[in-house]
């Protein structure tokens, strides 16, 4: 089971010297365990562990973890050794955790090496080793683990066993106190008398020759060359009578004792009180079971209902001047050996010594009297301090505030730089007062009335006054030489509307608002953005700025608070996340009294900050990667559990590529103030920004191997890179034995293909082969066929075209034939006509009348030598023989006459000139002449036979 720190933990401060540090609460419903936590220790990596009533509880300073015995008892003991195998002993159940090959915890029992006759047995409520040896103590024996083999050591009652300097210490209610020598167990030196029944708790080494022996109802003692003697004084009479449980040597060697009713007390080699812890002062129990300082000087309390820190060893710590009441802080100065410190509900004081951190020192705060009230200013001018009150100023004498003007309220007191006359000067709400310090009791000598007075800077013997939203005034003689209020006069626009400070930083008169960082320059009497603040702070807003006594520059930036330091030439910014949001904003109030004590006013309280520590703290923070796991269907996969070292690579399957990554930092006092970056290697092109979160899920990755890389910072310090590399395997389908798969089964297929193809191939060209010789057997075939066919088309076209011949030869014979019966026809009726006629004319003996017969004669005659009609007979048959030869010309050459046609077809069947002149009845000549007006005609060119052209021609059907 795991559960984050910041659901819930709370931080509160103890109360018994002057700074105390922070404690952190963890209850038993943030960690989600048992309530009882009997052992604590830490592995050398940071992350701690508690034996627990429910387990082993992890807890790496986000997350915490439960790792359950098989017989499901809870622990009494845990201890990590320097393998990281982590020793664990519950109730009849010793063992061990050890990370596997991937970080995982697994548990490994050593009950199987005890002897069966000791096997039975209760709690185990110690365990350390000395060597490759570890010893576990049950009330009844120790057993003592040497390579595989257990040894038992019985005894009446074995109340402790512990480790002490370099060697084995534990006790036997018969024995007393034994140390470990050579598989043995002998009496301690220089005796061994302590009371009988005494349960010893804790065993310390304070030097070589020396030990403290705590028992839980007799005290402590110190066994040394002078023997055993009580180590006692009336602190530790009264923390005895608490019980005391456990006893631990801290590292300034001042000594924690934790106690089952008094909580815990820290009390110095001398027995006196140097802290009490207590359920007053924020624990959540009186009853501590254990107690463990950490890696970092953090104490750890295992409760009998919780978990509790104490950031003991923190520079920043916590001052409350009243104790129940935790009210804000707005003032402190450090005079004649006292410390006083100004809250919204008065002046409190303390002596103190100031010697080195005085966060340490013990001091009991007291409210000055009559300063009840809030306090804006503590200031010491001419050695006298003095109240700036909200209703009044005041002059400390001694424990009692004296008034000294009740008229309005102050804001705060500083010396006159042209005190010639001892002269304190005041802002208040609304004017500057002039103090004169030289009488016993300072009083009021003038007052300049101005606009409320809260920062007041003196610059070149002027005094300015800012105001948030008014702007700036100054204080300067007028023609009367009597100090006036001056409104500064904005020529340039760098005033704003809000926020206006000014400030005294480096000689140089400074003003700060919305606008940026100004400096004034006094020969031009205006304001100009200052090149100094803008290369320190890059542009960015600053609300406060002080200077302190070694040239530091301290500045506030929203709510964060910091420091540029003078020796690293203003170049490297410290911020103090710790105090981020928490000191008091537009009332800031910085005191430097030294690099080891620097007070801070709080919203509650005070902080005291040790710069010296702070800075020279060379402990980077460490972070870790906790956890990779895969999110699958919302099913967890874990691949890396967070533990061991040299851990193999995982090779994730590519369907789980859903990867969550979780990292925490091993920071316990001040987990909220670390900041996160990370990037993926293989995936992301650059680090993230900063940020909180402690894990980061990446989806659907693509195969390839990949390295998370993640750092942290606390403040300006950045941790080592932590990195993790796993892989992203490719899908089954792109994995090595598929892609095998497919080139086998490629070339298989390949070679069936191929197979398949040649036999195809073989198939087809033998079925071509036998295609082609029944194409060319058809073929063949046809084309004999086709032979035989077209021979016998083409004797039957000759038979066609011979019968078309003989057919046309006989109907022009016929035609001829008919013309020539029916010319035969015509000459026997004209013959037979003549013959009658003649007759008739033989026997006519009237002249007159025979005269008109023989001019009937001469008629028929003439009548028959006309031949238009013949001729018209002739042109018929013509054109048909000849696809209307005559009427085609007649339609090209419309001129053409009928003897030109008569010509023409003369001249189209070769007749000569001669036969022309006889078939036309004219003479040679004349054909000749009807020649020549044929060729006009005919538009024939000169060297065109007119014969030849007529021949040429052809008719169209």
């Amino acid at each position: 089971m795991i559960c984050l720190l910041f659901a819930g933990a709370t931080t509160v401060a103890a109360q018994d010297i002057i700074g105390t540090p922070s404690i952190v609460n963890y209850t038993k419903e943030i960690y989600n365990a048992g309530n009882q936590n009997w052992d604590i220790t830490q592995d050398k990596r940071g992350i701690m562990y508690f034996a627990n009533n429910d387990g082993m509880l992890t807890f790496d300073g986000v997350r915490w973890e439960v790792y359950k015995l098989p017989n499901g008892t809870g622990l009494h003991s845990v201890m990590v050794d320097e393998d990281g195998k982590i020793f664990v002993g519950g109730q009849g159940e010793i063992g061990y955790f050890e990370s596997d090959e991937n970080g995982r915890l697994q548990y490994h029992t050593l009950n199987q090496l005890v002897p069966a006759s000791h096997n039975t047995f209760a709690d185990v409520w110690n365990i350390c080793k000395s060597g490759e040896d570890v010893f576990f103590r049950v009330n009844a024996k120790i057993l003592h683990l040497k390579k595989d083999k257990i040894i038992v050591y019985p005894g009446t009652y074995w109340s402790f066993l512990g480790e002490a300097g370099d060697k084995i210490y534990a006790h036997d209610a018969d024995k007393g106190i034994v140390e470990y020598e050579k598989d043995n167990w002998v009496p301690v030196r220089w005796g061994n008398d302590l009371p009988k029944g005494a349960v010893v708790r804790s065993v310390l080494s304070l030097n070589k020759d020396s030990l403290l022996i705590a028992t839980s109802q007799f005290g402590a003692f110190i066994l040394d060359q002078k023997g055993l003697r009580p180590f006692s004084s009336p602190v530790l009479n009264e923390i005895s009578s608490k019980i005391i449980y456990q006893v631990l040597l801290l590292p300034n060697k001042n000594i924690a004792l934790a106690t089952r009713l008094g909580g815990c007390y820290i009390v110095d080699t001398k027995g006196n009180l140097v802290e009490r812890i207590t359920k007053n002062e924020g624990l959540q129990s009186q009853n501590t079971l254990s107690i463990m300082s950490d890696d970092k000087g953090n104490l750890w309390l295992g409760l009998d209902n919780g978990i509790d820190l104490v950031a003991y060893n923190d520079a920043v710590k916590h001052i409350f001047p009243e104790k129940e009441n935790h009210n804000t802080g707005y003032a402190s100065v450090y005079h004649k050996g006292n410390l006083y410190l100004g809250t919204s509900a008065g002046v409190y004081f303390t002596p103190l010594k100031k010697e080195g951190d005085f966060s340490r020192e013990r001091g009991q705060f007291k409210l000055v009297k009559n300063s009840k009230g809030e306090i804006w200013g503590l200031s010491v001018v001419d050695d006298k301090l003095l109240i700036a009150h909200a209703a009044a100023a005041y002059y400390v004498n001694q424990e009692t505030a004296e008034l000294l003007d009740m008229r309005i309220g102050y804001w705060g007191f500083q010396s006159y730089e042209n005190n010639v006359n001892n002269t304190a000067i005041a802002g208040t709400y609304n004017s500057v007062s002039f103090f004169d310090m030289s009488v016993g009791l300072p009083k009021v000598k003038q007052i300049v009335y101005t606009e409320s007075a809260r920062f007041i800077v003196q610059y070149n013997g002027v005094i300015w006054v800012g105001h948030p939203y008014r702007g700036l005034f100054r204080v300067i003689e007028d023609d009367n030489k009597q100090l006036v209020s001056r409104q500064y006069l904005d020529k340039q626009g760098i005033i704003s509307n809000n926020h206006n400070r000014i400030f005294k930083i480096r000689d140089k008169l400074v003003l700060t608002n919305e606008n940026g960082i100004f400096e004034f320059n006094e020969e031009n009497d205006h304001f100009v953005k200052s090149e100094f603040y803008q290369n320190i702070f890059k542009g960015e807003l600053v609300s406060y700025l002080m200077e302190d006594r070694y040239g530091n520059i301290w500045f506030t930036q929203d709510k964060r608070i910091g420091v540029v330091a003078k020796s690293q030439n203003f170049s490297k910014l410290t911020y103090f996340r710790e105090l981020e949001n928490k000191f008091t904003f537009n009332f800031e109030h910085i005191n430097v009294l030294d690099s080891s004590n620097v007070i801070i006013a709080a919203e509650k309280g005070f902080f005291h900050l040790n710069l010296a520590s702070y800075i020279g703290d060379e402990n980077k923070p460490k972070v870790l990667i906790r956890s990779l796991k895969t999110l699958v269907d919302g099913n967890d996969s874990l691949f890396y559990g967070g533990y061991g070292e040299n851990i193999s690579k995982p090779a994730i399957q590519f369907n789980k590529a859903g990867i969550y990554l979780s990292f925490a930092a091993v920071e316990y006092s001040h987990p909220g103030d670390i900041e996160y970056s990370y990037y993926l290697e293989g995936f992301d092109k650059q680090w993230s920004a900063w940020g909180i979160k402690t894990d980061k899920e990446f989806a659907n990755l693509p195969a390839g191997s990949y390295t998370f890389h993640v750092k942290c910072r606390y403040g300006n310090e950045e941790s080592l890179t932590a990195s993790y590399s796993f892989e992203i395997l490719p899908p089954w389908y792109k994995s090595w034995w598929a892609i095998l798969v497919y080139v086998l089964s490629g070339v298989g297929l390949l070679f069936l293909i191929l197979n398949y193809q040649q036999q195809q191939h073989f198939k087809q060209q033998h079925k071509r082969l036998l295609q082609q010789q029944h194409e060319h057997e058809e073929k063949q075939r046809n084309l004999t066929l086709q032979h035989q066919l077209e021979v016998q088309e083409n004797e039957k076209k000759i038979v066609e075209l011979t019968n078309e011949k003989l057919q046309v030869e006989l109907d022009h014979k016929n035609k001829e034939m008919a013309s020539s019966a029916m010319n035969l026809v015509r000459k026997v009726e004209v013959m037979s006509m003549l013959k009658e006629s003649l007759q008739s004319y033989k026997q006519m003996t009237d002249t007159e009348k025979s005269g008109k017969e023989f001019q009937k004669i001469i008629k028929t005659i003439d009548k028959e030598l006309d031949n238009q009609h013949e001729w018209e007979q002739f042109a018929v048959h013509f054109d048909k023989v000849h696809n209307n030869y005559l009427q085609n010309l007649k339609a090209a050459f419309p001129s053409l006459s009928g003897n030109d046609l008569k010509l023409c077809a003369y001249l189209k069947l070769n007749i000569s000139t001669k036969e022309i002149a006889q078939l036309m009845n004219i003479s040679v000549r004349g054909v000749e002449t009807a020649r020549f007006r044929l060729r006009k005609k005919l538009s024939l060119p000169g060297d065109t036979n007119l014969a030849d052209f007529l021949i040429g021609l052809q008719g169209k059907e």
